[in-house]
């Protein structure tokens, strides 16, 4: 119970948060079509959307199966440690320019959400379960081979990516402010570029894939191992993928397409059993972006 309360109280406090964001002004009606022949993704988005359609088919022909199993014995420890990194989240992302890092200097604050994530992580352990268990239980483990999954990664970053515009071509969302990362990395200010570069080749696919698709997707799996294995894979696959989307403060208009993200890299995890492939969704994600930000000459 006391769990989901923290549940409850981190997704109010990304809600109140998002309603304070102040937001660029709409697009005019020639709102950019990223599937125009101008951009330069283009090639990539066609070959994700050919990997989406395959995938499809392969869906219907029984391919994709399910690797994420009930924990045996009580589930309470995992979710006592997905309670428990979200209120160090919640404490991290306090200080301001009036209290940066809570006096602490910016390596040793940057440290920090690793630390919390490994105590989260080692937490059921110290309840008494065995950390291989553990280990399986939260996605830590290599599945098929590092290699292997990680390859799987890399060829479901475009249809993640094809996805994830074909919801902005039926959506249409608003401009989202720029991410706090993006103008680190496209600033003047050396170590904030440095910063920004451990902050989305790091901290990103590594502390918020184990964090959302790995404590809070074990939390939202057992407890919803009662219904039918595939409404419990969508509603954790969408919890998840909204507590993901809350937090980014992109504005309200786009966390359907961050939603489209985490569902995606929710549905690797459970069709993996690891975390490898997510992480290097993200991670390319990422590097998209500082491909896309140098070819601009911002970088």
């Amino acid at each position: 119970m006391v769990a989901w309360l923290v549940v409850a109280g981190w997704t109010a406090w990304w809600i109140r948060e998002e309603a304070l964001q102040t937001l660029p002004e709409p697009e005019d009606p020639d709102w950019w079509n990223p599937w125009s022949l101008d951009n330069p993704d283009l090639p990539l988005l066609l070959i994700g959307a050919s990997l989406l359609a395959v995938a499809a088919v392969l869906l219907l022909r029984g391919f994709f199966r399910s690797r994420v199993r009930p924990v045996r014995g009580p589930a309470g420890p995992y979710a006592q440690a997905a309670a428990l990194w979200l209120a160090t989240h919640i404490a991290l992302s306090l200080p301001d320019e009036k209290n940066p890092g809570y006096g602490l200097g910016p390596v040793a604050f940057f440290l920090l959400p690793f630390g919390a994530l490994a105590l989260a992580i080692a937490w059921p352990a110290i309840q008494g379960i065995d950390f291989r268990r553990v280990s399986v239980a939260l996605g830590l483990v290599r599945g098929a081979g590092f290699w292997r999954e990680a390859a799987v990664g890399f060829l479901a970053f475009p249809a993640v990516l094809a996805a994830e515009n074909i919801a902005s071509l039926v959506l249409r969302p608003g401009p989202p402010p720029p991410h706090l990362a993006i103008e680190w990395l496209t600033g003047r200010d050396e170590f904030l570029r440095v910063y920004a570069l451990g902050f989305v080749l790091l901290y990103a696919p590594i502390v918020e894939e184990a964090a959302f698709r790995g404590l809070l997707y074990r939390m939202f799996r057992d407890a919803t191992r009662v219904l039918p294995k595939a409404a419990g894979i969508a509603a954790s696959s969408l919890a998840t993928a909204f507590l993901f989307a809350v937090c980014h403060l992109q504005g309200w208009e786009q966390i359907p397409v961050l939603m489209v993200f985490g569902v995606a890299t929710a549905l690797l995890r459970e069709w993996r059993r690891s975390l490898v492939a997510p992480m290097v969704v993200h991670l390319m994600a990422w590097i998209s972006i500082l491909v896309s930000l140098a070819a601009e000459g911002l970088l």
